[in-house]
């Protein structure tokens, strides 16, 4: 049997054209239809999907160095694929650079009713730790009337704020936490619980063995169900490795 040894590394420049192939405009499709129902699917990737994700997964593993300025490329592209993309390398809190790109994009995302754009920022945000995004996620949180959204309040932009919130201030105490465990949006008060249940918050256990006993909305009985088997699991898998 021959020996393949590790994988090559790929060659800087041959991904560099494969992500610049990527975001060229034949690559793409208008699959909204005459009633403008689908409103994001104006720039869906319908080829070249997989080198594109390929290339960019590769550049941010062995060249994180020289990823941002494709990584911005990606995110300030009118692609919501491509923005994806970036969004999800950047979870792993490299390239600071860009912190104020993503501040800049959650609000471009909410005021063009991108929900999935705007998740994956929140997501970027509170993973890297971006405590700045405080304010805005607090005023998108908190929005009644997003334009363009369909669906019940909250449930486009309230519930990725709100976790993201809650992962940054993870504090039962925190007054904007505070605010949000005693929204009477279930959206708003789901995505607090996914939050400082992410963040393993000090407290979040009983809080959610509490939530639970209130027999509240389905959606945030749920979620703090979720929340406590996780902690529980972690827990257990914790004891385990010893």
């Amino acid at each position: 049997r021959p020996d393949r040894g590790a994988p090559e590394t790929p060659d800087l420049a041959v991904l560099e054209r494969e992500i610049a192939e990527g975001l060229k405009d034949a690559h793409y499709r208008n699959l909204n239809n005459s009633n403008n129902q689908a409103p994001g699917a104006k720039r869906m990737m319908v080829s070249g999907i997989d080198s594109l994700d390929r290339a960019v997964a590769a550049l941010a593993a062995h060249y994180p160095e020289a990823a941002a300025p494709a990584l911005r490329r990606l995110l300030e592209s009118p692609n919501p694929f491509a923005q994806y993309l970036a969004l999800r390398e950047l979870l792993s809190g490299r390239h600071p650079e860009l912190n104020a790109l993503l501040l800049k994009k959650l609000d471009a995302f909410a005021k063009a009713a991108e929900a999935v754009g705007f998740h994956w920022t929140c997501e970027a945000l509170a993973r890297r730790g971006v405590v700045e995004a405080l304010p805005a996620l607090e005023r998108h949180a908190h929005n009644e009337s997003p334009p363009g959204l369909l669906g019940p309040r909250g449930m486009g932009l309230g519930y990725p704020a709100a976790k993201a919130i809650a992962r940054l201030a993870p504090d039962l105490g925190h007054p904007e936490v505070s605010r949000l465990l005693e929204s009477e949006n279930i959206w708003l008060r789901a995505g607090v619980l996914a939050g400082l249940t992410d963040a393993r918050a000090p407290g979040i256990e009983a809080l959610l063995a509490g939530v639970l006993a209130e027999h509240p909305a389905a959606l945030v009985a749920d979620q703090a169900a979720v929340g406590l088997r996780t902690l529980r699991a972690s827990r257990q898998a914790a004891v385990m490795a010893r």
